[in-house]
C-alpha cells in the first residue's frame, strides 16, 4: 500500500476535473481509511516492518497444507483474543457456540444481522483485517524479535485514538480519550470527575460529612443492563474484564474512608408503565431537574451526575438537550452532564459540540458501528480532563482513593488517556500486582470496528440519508405486508404524529422537516437532531387453542430471540405438514440464522423485540449502488432492496417460528 499510495493519488490527480465533490470526498476518506488501516496492523508490533521485507526475499508458495494450517491457528488465536478482556457477557455457550447476547464470535455463512441495538458478529471483512494483525503478531513471535509488548500497545491505542478523531470530528486538543472494555465500563470514568469535585468540596468546614454523588439515570430499563450498578461506581457483574471474581454490587471505591456518603440514583423512565407509552418531552424534562433539585438541595449532595441517552434501545432520547443546558447553567459544576451514546447512533459533528459545552461523551464501536462486542470510549473534555489531574494532585484523600480502588478489574494504564498520566499512576501499583484486562483484545476488538467505521463515515451524506430513510420506511412497510396478528410494529412514531399534529400528504413515514422545532429528536423515525435512528420494534404475539392469540411472555420473547439465532431445518417435516408453504421455501427460512436485537421490557407486562440497521450494512447497500445514485430520490435504490430481501426472511422466520409455536417452544438448547 505505501509503494501503491503514490500511483493512486496520480490517477486521482488525473482524474480530478472529471470527479463530483461529493465522489472526491469518497475516494479521499477511502485512501485515508485504507493507509491508516495497514499503518495500524504495522504498529501492531516493532518488528512488523523487518519481518515482512525478511518474508519477501523468501521463495513464494506453501504446500496446501501448511498454509490451511496457519489459516486455522490465526482463527483460533484471533476469535480467543475477541474472547478475551471482557466480562462474563463475552463467555461462549459450548452448546450453542454463542454468549449471552446469540451471538457468535465469527460471522456463520447463511446468516443475517440486524442486531446492531444489542450485539454484532464480527464481519467477514473485519474479520479478515484482525487475522492480519494477528499474522504480524504471530511472525514477529516466529522471528523471536526483541520488544517492548506495552509500548507496541501503547502506540496500537495512540492510533486507535487518532482514527476515532477523524472519523468522529473532535479536535484532538479539546479531548481526552479513554478506551474501555465495554461501554458499561466507561461509566466509571465520568464518576471519578464526579467523586473528586464531591471530595473537594468535602474539605470546605461548611460541606463537612454532607458530600457525595448522585447519578440521575435516563431511559432506565432502556440502557445497557449493568448502567445503574455501574453509574453508582458498583461492579455490575461477577467476572471482571482481567478474570477476577468480582461481588455484583460492591463498590469500587471505599467511599467513607473518603469521608463520602454512599452514591445513590435515581432512574427516569421514557415510557408509561401501564402503557408502554412514550411520555412528552416536558414531562420527562420535568422529572429530571426535579430530581436534581431534590439530590442537590433538600438531601445535600454535592454533586449530581445528569446522563442524556442519545439513543435509546428504542432509538430515543432523553432528556432533552435544552434540559441538560439549563441544569448546568444553574448549578455549574455541581452537575456533571454525561451523554450516552453507546448505541453509536450520532450525527456528524455531535461528539465535538458535546464536548464543547463541558460534557463527557460515552461511546462504542460494537453497536450501530458493526464491531465485535465490547469495544468502548470515554471521552472528557480537555478541561475536564485538567481538573481530574489537578485534583489527584491537590487532593491526597482522594488520590488515595483511587489507589485503594478496584479500577485495575477494568482498566490498564495503557487505556487510560495520555492527558490523565496521575490516573495512570494511581492504577499502576495495582494493576502489575493483580492484573489488568488483556489491552491487545480490547484494541483488537476497536480496531476491528474501526475498519467498518471507517467505511460508513466515507459515504456521501445525502446518500447515506436516502439509504437510511428508504430502509427505515420500507422495513417497516414489509411487517405491515405480512398481514398478522403476531407480528405487529411498536407505532412510536404514529404516536409523535399524534401528539404533534403533523401530517404527510403522501402518505410516507415522516421525517425530521414534518415536524416544528419543539419535537423532541427521540420521535424521528431514520433520522433526527442527534440520533440516526435505524431500530425497527415489533410487538409479537403467539397462537393458543381456539383460534385466540397472546402475547409473548419476556421468557418467550428471550427463547425466540435464540429460535431466531439457530439453524432450524430439522425441524422441516413437522413444520411443512402445518404450514401451506413450499417444503422449500420453509427449509431456506429455517435454516437461515437470523441475529436480531434483544428484546426490551418497555412497561409492567409489555415487551418488544427490535431489528436494526448497522453501519456495515448501510455501506452494503451503498457500495452495491454508488454509482447509481444520480436520481435519490425517484426510486428505491438496488442496495436497499438487496438488504429488505434479507429482512423479508428475517420477518417470515419470525412468523413462521410464531405459527407454529407448539413445534418450537421448546426447541434450542441453553
Amino acid at each position: 500500500w505505501l509503494k501503491l499510495a503514490p500511483v493512486c493519488h496520480s490517477e486521482k490527480a488525473e482524474n480530478r476535473a472529471a470527479m463530483s465533490s461529493t465522489e472526491e470526498k469518497t475516494v479521499k476518506l477511502l485512501t485515508a481509511a485504507a493507509l491508516t488501516t495497514v499503518a495500524v496492523s504495522l504498529a501492531s508490533t516493532c518488528a512488523v516492518l523487518y519481518i515482512t521485507a525478511k518474508d519477501a526475499s523468501q521463495p513464494v508458495g506453501k504446500p496446501a497444507a501448511a498454509e490451511e494450517e496457519e489459516e486455522d491457528e490465526e482463527d483460533v488465536i484471533l476469535a480467543d483474543w475477541l474472547g478475551q478482556g471482557g466480562d462474563d457477557r463475552l463467555f461462549v455457550n459450548p452448546k450453542t457456540g454463542m454468549n449471552k447476547y446469540n451471538a457468535p464470535i465469527r460471522s456463520p455463512e447463511n446468516a443475517i444481522f440486524r442486531s446492531s441495538c444489542t450485539a454484532n458478529v464480527a464481519t467477514s471483512f473485519a474479520f479478515e483485517q484482525g487475522k492480519r494483525m494477528v499474522r504480524a503478531l504471530m511472525a514477529a513471535k516466529k522471528a523471536k524479535t526483541e520488544m517492548h509488548w506495552r509500548d507496541a500497545y501503547q502506540s496500537l491505542a495512540m492510533r486507535i485514538r487518532m482514527r476515532l478523531c477523524s472519523v468522529w470530528g473532535y479536535r484532538p486538543d479539546s479531548s481526552a480519550l479513554t478506551l474501555c472494555p465495554s461501554g458499561t465500563d466507561a461509566e466509571y470514568i465520568p464518576l471519578l470527575l464526579a467523586l473528586g469535585r464531591a471530595m473537594s468540596m468535602e474539605q470546605s468546614a461548611e460541606n463537612k460529612g454532607k458530600g457525595g454523588v448522585f447519578t440521575v439515570i435516563a431511559a432506565g430499563g432502556e440502557v445497557g443492563s449493568g448502567t445503574v450498578q455501574a453509574a453508582m461506581g458498583c461492579h455490575f457483574t461477577t467476572s471482571a474484564p482481567n478474570k477476577a471474581v468480582v461481588t455484583c454490587g460492591e463498590s469500587l471505591f471505599d467511599l467513607a474512608k473518603g469521608g463520602l456518603r454512599p452514591t445513590a440514583s435515581s432512574q427516569v423512565l421514557l415510557r408509561n408503565q401501564d402503557t408502554g407509552r412514550l411520555k412528552p418531552t416536558g414531562e420527562t424534562d420535568a422529572e429530571v431537574e426535579r430530581i436534581v433539585e431534590t439530590a442537590l438541595g433538600v438531601h445535600g449532595y454535592s454533586v449530581c451526575v445528569v446522563h442524556m441517552v442519545v439513543g435509546t434501545k428504542t432509538g430515543h432520547q432523553l432528556p432533552s438537550i435544552g434540559c441538560v443546558n439549563r441544569l448546568t447553567r444553574q448549578y455549574g459544576s455541581r452537575v456533571l452532564p454525561v451523554v450516552d451514546a453507546c448505541q453509536g447512533r450520532l450525527q456528524e459533528g455531535s461528539v465535538q459540540d458535546f464536548l464543547d459545552n463541558e460534557m463527557c461523551v460515552l461511546c462504542t464501536g460494537s453497536k450501530f458501528y458493526g464491531g465485535p462486542p465490547f469495544s468502548g470510549a470515554a471521552l472528557m473534555s480537555n478541561n475536564q480532563a485538567g481538573e481530574l489531574e489537578q485534583i489527584i494532585s491537590d487532593c491526597a484523600a482522594f488520590k488515595e482513593l483511587l489507589e485503594a480502588s478496584q479500577l485495575h478489574t477494568y482498566f490498564d494504564p495503557v487505556l487510560i488517556a495520555d492527558r490523565m498520566p496521575l490516573l495512570k499512576e494511581c492504577i499502576q501499583t495495582k494493576c502489575a500486582a493483580f492484573g489488568t484486562p488483556s489491552v491487545g483484545a480490547v484494541c483488537l476488538r476497536w480496531t476491528l470496528a474501526l475498519h467498518e467505521i471507517e467505511r460508513y463515515h466515507a459515504i456521501p451524506q445525502l446518500q447515506l440519508d436516502a439509504i437510511i430513510r428508504e430502509w427505515v420506511s420500507e422495513c417497516r412497510n414489509l411487517v405491515t405486508e405480512l398481514r398478522s396478528d403476531l407480528v405487529k410494529l411498536l407505532y412510536d412514531q404514529a404516536e409523535a404524529v399524534e401528539n404533534t399534529r403533523a401530517t404527510s400528504d403522501d402518505g410516507r413515514l415522516p421525517h425530521k422537516d414534518d415536524f416544528g422545532p419543539e419535537v423532541d429528536a427521540r420521535y424521528h423515525p431514520g433520522q433526527g437532531d442527534e440520533i440516526i435512528n435505524t431500530i425497527v420494534s415489533l410487538k409479537l404475539r403467539r397462537p393458543i387453542t381456539g383460534g385466540q392469540t397472546v402475547p409473548l411472555t419476556l421468557d418467550e420473547y428471550k427463547h425466540l430471540h435464540l429460535l431466531m439465532a439457530l439453524d432450524l431445518k430439522k425441524y422441516k417435516r413437522e413444520v411443512c405438514y402445518k404450514s401451506r408453504l413450499p417444503s422449500a421455501h420453509v427449509q431456506q427460512l429455517l435454516q437461515t440464522r437470523c441475529f436480531i436485537a434483544q428484546p426490551v421490557t418497555i412497561a409492567k407486562t409489555r415487551h418488544i423485540i427490535r431489528v436494526a440497521m448497522s453501519a456495515p450494512c448501510a455501506w452494503e447497500c451503498y457500495d452495491q449502488e454508488r454509482f447509481f445514485l444520480d436520481n435519490v430520490h425517484g426510486r428505491l435504490h438496488p442496495g436497499v432492496n438487496k438488504a429488505l430481501e434479507q429482512d423479508r426472511v428475517v420477518f417470515e422466520k419470525m412468523l413462521l417460528v410464531l405459527e407454529n409455536w407448539s413445534i418450537f417452544e421448546k426447541a434450542g438448547g441453553k
